[in-house]
């Protein structure tokens, strides 16, 4: 399917009392993220990753990350995110065989003289994954999507504004300081499913959200990318906005909570949310 939303697009969203915006993938690119900590990381490290390119660290990186157990990974997210990056970065190395690599190896040796693995959790991976875990906070706000943070100034004042977003505290709250989400999230009004207790698209995470707005569930908006997720609110009455950003427009006729609108930037979030406010 291509990229047009006309298809599944609502006229201007009326009577909108309160906008609730997920984070990963709504408010910034993750990928793009990672990208520029590629980037950043091959620059730090040239001996070890400069002999790749960086689509090619991406590839690995990405490889090892989709291919984990999906059950795994959340729970290691959740119980340990410094052991989870670790992990990650473990993977990504081991993919691009630097352990064989003797150039890498005689790096290692010289610099790092305790350090013997390069796919290892608690070898090269921490000191990369602490460099990595620096430089975060300018990464995410680099990636944050066109358009977001006008839009998000804009409606402030006009509307409700908060976020809900799964995941541990130590891993969103971050994210939100880096996105500078005082600027128009009330803290009253953000939802970290690990500081709330339940994950999306746990009907009680959406409903304290609209009585922490003051307002009914039919006077929220929902914006997210996660159709599993964050479209699941509309069954409460939330108006939704599937999120695409830059990826394909997924075929939603046959959801069981198919959006109210798609929109693939933040110039169509805003004729949405804007045009009759």
């Amino acid at each position: 399917m291509g990229r047009e939303p006309s298809r599944v697009r609502v006229r201007p969203f009326e009577g909108v009392g309160a906008v609730f915006f997920d984070v990963d993938d709504t408010l910034y690119d993750f990928e793009r993220s990672m990208w520029l900590a590629f980037e950043h990381l091959q620059g730090v490290f040239p001996d070890v990753l400069g002999h790749h390119a960086i689509e090619r660290l991406s590839r690995s990186y990405w490889s090892y990350y989709r291919g984990y157990p999906e059950e795994a990974k959340v729970e290691l997210i959740n119980t340990d995110p410094d052991l989870f990056r670790r992990t990650m970065w473990a993977g990504a190395l081991a993919g691009l065989g630097l352990d064989e690599d003797a150039r890498a190896r005689a790096w290692l040796r010289a610099q790092h003289p305790t350090v013997t693995s390069f796919g290892d959790p608690g070898g090269f991976a921490r000191i990369i994954t602490e460099e990595f875990q620096k430089h975060r906070p300018r990464h995410w706000r680099e990636a944050m999507y066109p358009g977001a943070r006008d839009l998000l100034l804009d409606l402030k004042g006009r509307v409700t504004l908060g976020a809900i977003t799964n995941g541990p505290a130590a891993v969103q709250r971050p994210k939100l300081e880096a996105l500078g989400y005082r600027d128009y999230f009330p803290e009253e009004l953000v939802f970290v499913s690990g500081e709330f207790g339940v994950r999306k698209p746990d009907r009680r995470i959406f409903l304290a959200a609209a009585k922490a707005a003051g307002v009914p569930p039919e006077a929220c908006v929902m914006v997210g990318d996660a159709r599993e997720f964050d479209m699941p609110s509309k069954a409460l009455g939330f108006r939704t906005i599937l999120f695409c950003g830059p990826r394909e427009v997924p075929d939603v006729e046959k959801d069981e909570w198919p959006p109210d609108a798609v929109a693939t930037s933040y110039d169509e979030v805003r004729q949405l949310l804007l045009k009759d406010l």
